[in-house]
Parts: structure tokens; sequence; C-alpha cells
């Protein structure tokens, strides 16, 4: 487990209550219990999950590994593993009546579900004025995004709402109007998370000890942990789920600062988690197009980018229409190609390694994870 969650000691129950309390109505679809939900995630490799496209958004399937390049910091990286995934879930195909044309096909059992979805509200971050446009626009999306054969789940990274997965419209309607600001870690009188934590709130940290930090400081530290922590469980949680997997995080960001290195650390984890568990994560800028123009908080979106870059999902934050934007990030990438790059000559020097992906083939849009982060042994390992 990611060290951020043991200090948020009610998240891992809550997840837990999620996925086995909650799953009443697909039974069939639980995880078995020699399939365990723990994942150890290795610190001997790098996963990098990619998406290509051509110049019309579609999704290329037919490359391999040699047309694939990797630099390291500038340096080219040899390819220990190289796999193939297909998340999208199979559509149904209409059956024909006997009297000509097309029928709707029968509903799928709920014991069967093709796709999980996953809706994570970051009550720790938004505000009153951003959740309540989240929470009528994800109201607006269920029927038109989810097919009968979905189980879908409101929660969020407080851990307060918690629907379970369910096809229950009505049971998932009423989650989203539950959730509430959970302001945990922002000081008293703070705006929002901006005014604690921006790209130069922290010192970089020398290796000897840690320099005191203000209370502010101290809280958005906390504040990182705990959200990490939540992203993490609810994508271990989902592993052993069958069929597609997306996870979807509404959140205004919250940027991580200069010099937090075990943020960092627990960043690259998740990317590493949701690549191993076969989990998209997808995005929305639950702010829309911020009214004053181009973003006031670049920083704050570098984290939620990231996530679905390193996940084969996508970030959405130029609309305001957010229903339209929760119903794209519904659908998984049809293709992802999982690069492994062994860090058994890769030095621990608790340094950010810069990640650039090529492909051997020309006007194809290349979506992949940017950067890991890889931290110097502990002093009392031998």
């Amino acid at each position: 487990m990611i060290a951020g969650a043991r200090s948020h000691p009610g998240l891992a129950a809550i997840v837990f209550a999620l996925f086995f309390g909650a799953l009443a109505p697909a039974q069939d679809a639980q995880p078995s219990p020699d399939r365990p939900l723990n994942l150890k995630v290795d610190v001997d490799r790098v996963l990098v999950p990619v998406v290509v496209r051509d110049r019309q958004g579609r999704a290329v399937g037919d490359l391999k590994q040699e047309d694939f390049q990797v630099l390291d910091n500038g340096h080219p990286r040899t390819i220990s593993a190289f796999t193939i995934q297909q998340r999208r879930a199979p559509q149904a195909v209409p059956a024909t009546s006997p009297h000509g044309g097309a029928q709707p096909p029968a509903p799928a059992s709920a014991s069967q579900p093709s796709r999980f979805i996953l809706f994570l509200f970051d009550d720790l971050h938004l505000d009153f004025e951003d959740l309540a446009h989240s929470q009528k626009a994800a109201g607006a999306m269920l029927d038109s995004a989810l097919t009968p054969s979905d189980l879908a789940a409101v929660v969020s990274t407080s851990g307060v709402t918690n629907s379970g997965f369910s096809p229950d419209r009505a049971r998932l309607r009423s989650a989203i109007a539950s959730l509430r600001p959970r302001n945990l870690y922002r000081p008293e009188g703070a705006g929002g998370m901006t005014d604690v934590v921006s790209p130069q709130t922290l010192p970089n940290r020398p290796a000897g000890g840690t320099p005191a930090i203000s209370p502010a400081q101290a809280l958005a530290e906390q504040d990182l942990r705990v959200t990490f922590a939540a992203i993490a469980e609810f994508v271990r949680s989902m592993a052993a789920l069958p069929g597609q997997r997306t996870l979807i995080l509404v959140s205004p960001g919250f940027p991580i600062p200069n010099g937090d290195m075990e943020a960092r650390d627990e960043e690259s984890r998740v990317f590493d988690l949701a690549a191993r568990s076969n989990v998209t994560i997808g995005a929305l800028d639950a702010r829309g197009v911020v009214a004053a123009g181009p973003s006031q908080s670049p920083a704050q979106e570098d984290v939620m980018s990231e996530l679905a870059n390193a996940t084969g999902g996508t970030f959405l934050h130029t609309s305001n229409d957010l229903a339209a934007e929760f119903e794209r990030l519904t659908e998984a990438p049809e293709v992802v190609y999982l690069i492994e790059l062994s860090l058994d000559n890769i030095k621990p020097d608790g340094t950010l390694h810069r990640l650039k992906v090529k492909v051997d083939r020309p006007g194809l849009d290349i979506q992949a994870r940017r950067g890991y982060y890889l931290p110097k042994p502990q002093k009392n390992q031998k």
C-alpha cells in the first residue's frame, strides 16, 4: 500500500466495502478469494502504457516492439518487455428480427458486466460551485453514457461518498447528490489549495533530513498523501474485476510542489499500479473553461494530465459541456501498448527521469507516460 494510505486509516475499509459489500447485484463478478487484491509495485521496472492514433484520431493497433523507441533523459533505453492490451469492451451487435430490420439487443446480465466505471469525485479539493456544476453534468450523463451491462460506482477521495458498484441509476444519482466539499486539509480562510501549495512552496529537501516547514505546508503534504492514497486504493481494488476498468477522476487539480519527492514517488507508483492493473484513468477538470481565459493555475492541471497520459486515458479541460466530457471519458482506448523498461542498470538517484516515446512511422499522435521517479535507497536498507 502506498505510504500515504496510513494517514487515512478508514480508506482501506471504505474501499473494501465498495468492492465486496456493494457488488450484491453482480455477485458472479466479484474477485475470487484466490485472486488477492494486494498488488506489489515493483521498483525494478517501469511500465509505460502508450496509445497511438492516426491523424483522424483512430487507434493504431498494428505496431510491433521494433516500431518503438524510448528515450530516458534523452538516452535510448532497451525495451525489456512489450505487450498489446485490448481495453475497450466489445460492443453489442443488434440482432435482426424475423420481419427485417434491427431490434435492440437484450440487456446483458448484471452478473456479467462488460465495463466497470468508477466516478471518483475529488471532494478534498472541489469547491461548492465546481462540485455543483459537476453533479448536474454527471446526473445528466448516466442514461446516455452507461449501457444496461455496465456497473458504475460513485465515490469520493475523502471516502465519505460510496455508492458501491451498481446498475441502479437512481442509486448512483443519489450518491452524486450527496457529494459535498470535504476540505479536510485546507487552512481556515484559504480559498483553495493553491493558497497553500504552489510550485515553489517547498524547498528542495536535502538528503540528510527534512527542514522545518510551516503548518500550512504540512497540511499541503498531508493533502497530497491522502489524495494519492485514495486513487491508488481504488485502482488496486479494481485490478481483479473482469471486463473493462475505467476510473474517471473529477477534480480541479492538485499541484505537487517542487522538492516534494515523496509525492512524486507516490505519483509514479500510482502510474505503475494502474498499468499493471489494466485500469484506464480519465481526468476531468471540474472547473471547465476558466472564465478569465487560459488556466489560471497550470500546475493544478499537471497531475491530472500526467495521470491520464500515464495510464492510456484522456484529460479533458477545454469545455464547459461537462456532461459530454463525462461521456467521452467512459470510453477506454481500443488498444494500449504496454512497454516495460528494466531498472537494473539505472542508479536510484532520487530524481525525476523524463521519458519520450517515439514511433518509427510518420503522422501518428503518441500519448504516453512522460516520466518516473526513482527514489534513493533508505539509509537503513542493507
